[in-house]
């Protein structure tokens, strides 16, 4: 069954932190196209979707990578100063509660933390670690904006992000 006219469906992501990009088409002419979910939870998947029906199918991983499985999110705290920062959690599916955290963080150059999948990240989640990473003013997240409010004479914005971010966590119990 054919859409009917002006139905501009979204692309709906799953609750993990993802992000989805179009992929390459060999077909011009084709109904179809190719996005990639990617995300610190998951290696790139790819997904066809068929234009006139909606209809989706993910293509079968043919790569020889073995994968563990990861569930991530993404969550805010507010900073002491009150600037919402956003930190980004990725554990293995059964973990102690709370489980041990490694926490990593950088906010320099206008360089976002990568939250792709990381398969270096394999070792420590399959021993029931957590990975927080949390994303400082200096980096760039969220544009030339966040990365100017963490840099030079703003650079103490950076270091309490991370505090606060720690402290969020305590304050939660989740480390």
């Amino acid at each position: 069954e054919l859409r009917p006219p002006g139905d501009l469906s979204t692309l709906h992501t799953s609750s993990q932190a993802e992000t989805i990009s179009l992929s390459t088409n060999r077909d011009p002419g084709s109904n179809q196209v190719r996005i990639i979910r990617s995300g610190p939870h998951v290696a790139d998947q790819v997904e066809v979707i068929d234009l006139l029906t909606g209809k989706r199918k993910t293509l079968p991983d043919t790569s020889s990578r073995v994968t563990s499985q990861r569930i991530a999110w993404q969550e805010w705290y507010k900073s002491r100063d009150g600037t919402w920062v956003p930190m980004t959690w990725l554990e293995p599916p059964r973990t102690p509660n709370p489980p041990p955290v490694l926490i990593t963080s950088y906010g320099a150059y206008g360089v976002p933390l990568n939250r792709a999948y990381q398969p270096q990240w394999g070792p420590i989640l399959d021993r029931g670690f957590a990975v927080v990473q949390i994303h400082v003013r200096g980096g760039g997240e969220l544009g030339p904006t966040w990365h100017e409010a963490g840099r030079y004479r703003q650079k103490e914005n950076s270091i309490n992000d991370f505090i606060d971010g720690v402290d969020y966590l305590l304050g939660l119990s989740l480390i």
